[in-house]
């Protein structure tokens, strides 16, 4: 069957359908523009609805009908679609899409003339969130430029303004970014320099804060922090966090404290039971009490393009928390804020930075660059969390007295520096032992942990049963419909209380669950992976903050509010 026009009918809308081609296996049919390939937070009616209500008319199908979304347009686009009718079909398709197998070719409509015939056209887009339309923005300005115009504003706005540097590429970039600005405008105070300082960190690293904050006196105010603070771990069974400069521990320290460093003498409130980023958040709030400032902003260095995490800090605040709706800015208290000025760099754009300006950097990255070492994949971060662990062995390579000093500072470092990229920490294909279920194969896991970490899973397992039990997570049709062909009893909710076009889905948790989407379901396989990851916090089930973290959090804020009054 080809190019046939179907009327097809969803509430009030009636949409003309152009099928382009059909068999049992496949669908290709012509989107029109201005209709998402899938359901959004606008609610409009999606092509993928109106193939399913196709398919349910056209072949009497009753309850949820299976289409798979191979591919997408964006909504302005009009062209051709092809969706899958099994999933063995969507399966192959989608791994067509991910090999590159698929051909696609773009026709523009463009106003006026280009000067070349070839070339790369560059540009920015902003997503209207309420909409969810996209358009081009500040088409004549670059990265650089823009980041100027957003220290014009924190110089005139903000008295109180401090830089949170870690000694890596994107900190050193927007620190460079001000001192340059500072110099060039002739401004006369200082700013403030935070470096929270993890005792085990690269030399170059080192040498690279020092060398900055020598060459920078006549600008700087340095916060050099050096605390026993719980940072979290993922290279022992037994530990889920570690304690730099613990007093206790001294002689294991593996490098001695730098002078002039703020110590527990400073802080009179320091909790032990903070964690690193609950000081974070109190040293804010202190120094914005200590300058008696009328507004406080700390920048901070992270660029969206970095991680989904980073992207979601940027984009998902609402407008309430910025500071005159800069969505670059996020509201910590009153008249105290962060702001992110270089969150639309990419990494080309602090490397050509520190080129074209001659900046000082971390010469760190020369090594990563000479190892092997992606742009994409560079980072200067704690190597003791479940990000870092696969690069614990180029740590050796590269740091080596540095090295000897952490096998004895911090447990299980050289197993994970051995293993860490293998199957023993689930960081390749994990295999299931002869004559085990995954929830058997978890509880022998769980046995074999120390009584307060094995309860510690136990709890989080617990909340997440109970979970996918009353509440049920937010899938998609796509997957919904996976499920149901793979007859896993499940319970589709119409509505969720977050805002999503998903729907909320109640189930059991499974031994295991073979779709590309097992990271999304509840399975004793994913348990399985977490515990051998040592991913105590349970990242990889995708666990947010626990009752009991949130409320440290907001007893931290409660403790430190009349700051403000």
């Amino acid at each position: 069957m080809e190019n046939q026009i179907y009327l097809i009918k969803i509430g009030n809308a009636e949409i003309n359908l152009k099928i382009l081609y059909e068999d049992n296996h496949i669908i290709v049919v012509e989107k029109p523009v201005n209709i998402p390939s899938q359901g959004d937070k606008t609610g409009d009616i999606d092509m993928l609805a109106i193939v399913k209500q196709y398919i349910k008319e056209k072949y009497n199908k009753p309850g949820n009908v299976y289409l798979g979304l191979v591919h997408r347009l964006d909504r302005p686009v009009g062209g051709v679609m092809v969706f899958a009718k099994t999933s063995k079909a969507a399966a192959r398709l989608s791994e067509q899409v991910r090999e590159k197998v698929f051909k696609k070719n773009y026709l523009v409509i463009v106003n006026g003339k280009f000067e070349k015939n070839k070339g790369t056209l560059q540009d920015y887009l902003l997503k209207n969130e309420k909409t969810n339309m996209i358009t081009h923005v500040n088409d004549k300005k670059n990265v650089y430029e823009l980041a100027q115009e957003r220290l014009d504003i924190i110089f005139k706005e903000f008295d109180n303004i401090y830089i949170s540097f870690s000694g890596g590429k994107d900190s050193g970039v927007l620190l460079n970014l001000c001192l340059d600005y500072m110099r060039k405008h002739q401004i006369k105070r200082k700013i403030g320099l935070f470096h929270m300082d993890y005792e085990v960190q690269y030399k170059m690293t080192i040498e690279y804060i020092d060398r900055i904050i020598e060459q920078n006196k006549d600008l700087l105010e340095v916060y050099r922090v050096c605390l026993p603070f719980r940072v979290a771990t993922c290279t022992s069974m037994y530990q889920s966090f570690w304690r730099p400069w613990e007093a206790e521990k001294k002689e294991l320290w593996v490098r001695s404290m730098p002078k002039g460093a703020m110590t527990i003498n400073d802080f009179p409130d320091f909790n032990p039971q903070w964690w690193d980023y609950d000081f974070q958040l109190y040293f804010t709030q202190w120094l914005h009490r200590k300058k008696e400032a009328t507004r406080t902003c700390c920048l901070v260095g992270i660029r969206t393009q970095e991680s989904f995490n980073r992207w979601r800090c940027i984009f998902q605040n609402p407008k309430t928390i910025l500071y005159h709706k800069y969505i670059w800015t996020c509201k910590l208290q009153n008249d105290v804020y962060n702001a992110y000025p270089i969150y639309d760099w990419k990494t080309t754009d602090i490397w050509v930075a520190n080129g074209k300006f001659k900046w000082d950097y971390n010469n760190l990255y020369n090594l990563y660059y000479k190892a092997g070492v992606s742009l994409e994949r560079q980072r200067v971060a704690s190597p003791f969390i479940g990000e870092a662990i696969e690069s614990l062995a180029l740590y050796k390579a590269i740091d080596p007295d540095t090295w000897g000093k952490m096998i004895g500072r911090i447990n299980g470092v050289n197993f994970s520096s051995i293993y860490g990229s293998t199957h023993a920490m689930a960081r390749q294909k994990i295999k299931l032992p002869e004559g085990y279920t995954w929830k058997k194969f978890m509880y022998f896991l769980l046995s074999t942990l120390p009584e307060k970490t094995r309860n510690g899973y136990l709890r989080r397992l617990d909340v997440s049963i109970r979970f996918w039990r009353t509440k049920g997570g937010c899938l998609d049709d796509e997957v919904i419909q996976k499920l149901i062909d793979a007859k896993i009893p499940i319970e589709v909710g119409d509505k969720s209380n977050y805002r999503t076009h998903k729907h909320p889905v109640r189930m059991e948790y499974q031994d295991d669950i073979d779709i590309p989407e097992f990271r999304e379901l509840p399975s004793y396989k994913r348990m399985c992976i977490c515990i051998l990851r040592n991913d105590h916090a349970c990242k990889y089930m995708g666990f947010s903050p626990t009752k009991e973290e949130i409320s440290r959090k907001n007893r931290i804020m409660e403790t430190y509010k009349n700051i403000w009054r």
